[in-house]
């Protein structure tokens, strides 16, 4: 765009860090963006009566213009005028002395715009500059309240759009995908929509295009506050365009991602920091041991022994006979730069977990770490580009079909896994946040879990684009805290191609009170904070984003109980013991919908309610309230009804489990139940889930005595929660319709 770079070079020779605003108009019209007519002064120069009649309406927008006013208004420098010349030119002259001590370039008479005052008719459209993206387009409330409006709906709006995640179609598809944007375009009662979407679509797609060619100018923002609705037309009454004359950082090479199968399916490991005591690096040896990794194919590297543990030891890294496929690395800070370096220049290891903490922040580290980072780099031009590091800062990893496990966490603290392990890859930055998720899902061991710490090297979108190649994976779970340059857009990339396979990436960003995710002002694009940038993004690409880390925790155990199951429509059946469950159900469906059952399956519910004596005070409807005298057979029985009807997608089943007619509680205690018994709720539910295909959550509602309950549940395989409301809406959540 000749344009555009003309406008950059002409700032540039200035030495200004804004756009005046009537460049930022012509570069808006430049794309077809709709702006008011106007005419520019030079200071100094007054408007002609036919300069005058050149502008539509009986009133003008006068505009003061200097790069050191960014809010004109806050200080008078915007004002709405008769249009004549006996009224402009005595406010001009007043604004001349006023602000004689700014950089005043000149004036703008703008047409006087009508549009109508509600909610919706005022719109802030920008393009933001982000590390992690590169270029966003963020579309949210506009006017002087937009600021205060992102606060208050914070997760709803702004809405962000990517260039490079837009469908080929354009962004209209995506209106349905954020609150506001649905809120804007959908009729309300009645009325037409606030906004016509193929307006605002044609909008979005000047924007997105305008982002593509900004992509490699200087202009890190570029704000229109605001967009008003005239009419049949999106006019921009205003233009913000910020520069930023530093340089970029250099992106980092590629990883050679095939050199991630060495990291988690290795032939070969080495590990150094092993002592005879049980330290974390002899931890490592042990767990490796135990989740079957042959001790012959595991070097120690310890100078002074010849065997520890089952393993022989060599002196150090230049003595392997044999490169290997991976090298653990549990040894200081200060040590790994030179182990790396050496890894890096002889080819020894192939992969790399660096365990220690602290190694970019350790003071007098940055000529070793740029020593390290420059053989890593000169690495990537060699045959296999080198080796691939995993951390720093993280607790290792474990991979079951690898049969490794180089987390430093004992056995009787966390116990060995079981073999192979359901089909789901855990990626998380945090390495305490790791080992509570493994310890949480029990038996339901992923066959990948990564603490991926730093990020020194590999990434979450590295392990992401070779995980979507492994096909038997069903779950991609991931925890982050923060992106590398230029990786959120891969991480969306790659995430859009694992959904588009039918396969789920589930995604819980931490931060959302960072100093990122807080900035915001009314007049710039950072009222979309990096927290709702990601997750906007991720949304539009498919992933399931969780709003709070419980919500992840659970989310992550239901899809791993739920692998092989078939969403169908998300048609739900529900059936609870309790009135007030069953209004709970039906007020927290989010985006799924009740079943409407058929004559068959209404016929063998009815044979139910007869047989537990309670057709005479329930209705046979859904939900299904079998009232607190269904006993254990009846309510296995309805259970089973529900997952054969066809009409039926996925149950949510609610047991307030105080009734006598229930087998509930363990067995004792001076009462002759066993929740344990095969002819018990419990069994009659399990024999149902396992014997379906179908989704299925359960609710347990009471405290301490029931949670024997649960616990039964749970080992039986079955999704268990305390409440119907969080049963249902974790099933939206696992269909992607909250």
């Amino acid at each position: 765009m000749s344009l555009l770079h003309d406008l950059c070079r002409t700032a540039r020779d200035e030495n200004r860090s804004v756009l005046l605003e009537p460049e930022g108009l012509d570069l808006l019209a430049s794309v077809g963006l709709d702006v008011p007519r106007r005419i520019n002064l030079a200071l100094g120069q007054r408007p002609t009566p036919e300069q005058l009649r050149s502008l539509p309406g009986e009133r003008i927008v006068l505009k003061v213009e200097s790069p050191q006013i960014l809010h004109k208004s806050d200080l008078g420098g915007v004002r709405l005028l008769p249009k004549t010349v006996e009224d402009i030119v005595p406010v001009m002259q007043e604004l001349e002395g006023r602000l004689a001590h700014m950089d005043l370039r000149g004036f703008g008479l703008h047409e006087c715009v009508p549009f109508r005052g509600e909610f919706g008719a005022e719109l802030l459209v920008g393009i933001r500059r982000t590390p992690e993206f590169g270029n966003v387009v963020v579309l949210g409330p506009g006017g002087i309240h937009s600021e205060a409006l992102a606060h208050m709906m914070r997760g709803q709006v702004p809405a962000v759009f990517h260039p490079a995640s837009t469908p080929a179609a354009g962004p209209l598809e995506l209106l349905d995908a954020n609150p506001f944007t649905r809120f804007l375009t959908r009729p309300q009662r009645g009325q037409a929509p606030l906004v016509d979407p193929e307006l605002l679509s044609r909008t979005l797609a000047a924007f997105l295009q305008l982002a593509r060619d900004l992509d490699d100018s200087s202009i890190r923002d570029l704000e229109v506050n605001p967009f008003v609705l005239s009419g049949n037309r999106l006019i921009a009454l205003d233009a913000l365009a910020t520069l930023d004359w530093n340089p970029r950082p250099t992106p980092a090479l590629p990883r050679p991602i095939a050199r991630i199968r060495n990291l988690l399916l290795p032939d070969s490991v080495a590990v150094i920091g092993v002592s005879q005591t049980m330290n974390p690096g002899r931890i490592m040896v042990e767990n490796l041991k135990k989740l079957g990794f042959p001790a012959e194919r595991i070097t120690i590297l310890k100078a002074g022994e010849t065997e520890l543990s089952g393993c022989r030891c060599v002196p150090g890294l230049a003595a392997l006979e044999q490169p290997v496929d991976l090298l653990v690395c549990s040894i200081s800070a200060d040590q790994v730069p030179a182990l790396v370096e050496e890894a890096a220049t002889t080819g020894k290891a192939r992969s790399l977990v660096l365990i220690p903490g602290g190694m970019e922040e350790k003071a007098g580290g940055a000529p070793a770490l740029q020593s390290m980072h420059a053989a890593l780099a000169a690495s990537r031009a060699t045959p296999g580009g080198g080796p691939v590091l995993n951390g720093a800062n993280c607790v290792g990893f474990r991979s079951l079909p690898g049969r490794v496990d180089t987390l430093f966490i004992p056995d009787h603290k966390l116990p060995a896994p079981i073999l192979p392990g359901a089909p789901i890859a855990l990626i998380s930055q945090s390495g305490a946040f790791l080992v509570s998720a493994l310890d949480r899902l029990g038996s339901l061991s992923p066959r990948y879990a990564l603490s991926i710490g730093n990020q020194t090297d590999l990434s979450a979108a590295d392990y992401l684009e070779y995980f979507a190649e492994d096909t038997e994976l069903e779950l991609v779970a991931v925890y982050m805290e923060g992106f590398k340059p230029g990786d959120g857009s891969r991480f969306v990339e790659w995430t859009r191609r694992i959904t588009d396979s039918g396969r789920r990436v589930l995604l819980y960003v931490a931060g959302r009170t960072s100093a990122g995710a807080q900035a915001s002002a009314s007049h710039t694009a950072s009222v979309a904070g990096d927290h709702l940038v990601i997750q906007n993004l991720a949304r539009q690409a498919g992933a399931l984003v969780c709003d709070s880390l419980d919500e992840f925790g659970e989310l992550l155990k239901l899809c791993t109980q739920l692998v092989g199951r078939r969403p169908g429509q998300g048609r739900v059946g529900a059936i609870s013991n309790a009135g007030f469950e069953c209004v709970a159900i039906a007020d927290n469906l989010g985006g799924l919908e009740l079943a409407s059952f058929t004559p068959r399956t209404e016929s063998r519910l009815q044979t139910f309610l007869e047989k537990a004596r309670v057709e005479r005070i329930v209705d046979l409807h859904n939900p299904l309230d079998l009232t607190p005298m269904a006993n254990d057979a009846v309510f296995g029985d309805v259970v089973g009804s529900l997952a054969d009807a066809e009409e039926v997608d996925a149950l949510v089943v609610g047991c307030v489990p105080m009734t006598p007619a229930l087998h509930s509680l363990a067995a004792g205690a001076g009462h002759a139940e066993d929740l344990t018994a095969p002819d018990a709720v419990a069994a009659g539910i399990a024999r149902v889930f396992h014997g379906s295909s179908k989704p299925m959550v359960v609710a347990v509602d009471g405290g301490e005595n029931y949670h024997p309950l649960r616990r039964h549940l749970d080992q039986l395989g079955v999704p268990v929660v305390v409440t119907v409301e969080k049963a249902t809406r974790l099933l939206a959540l696992w269909y992607g319709k909250p």
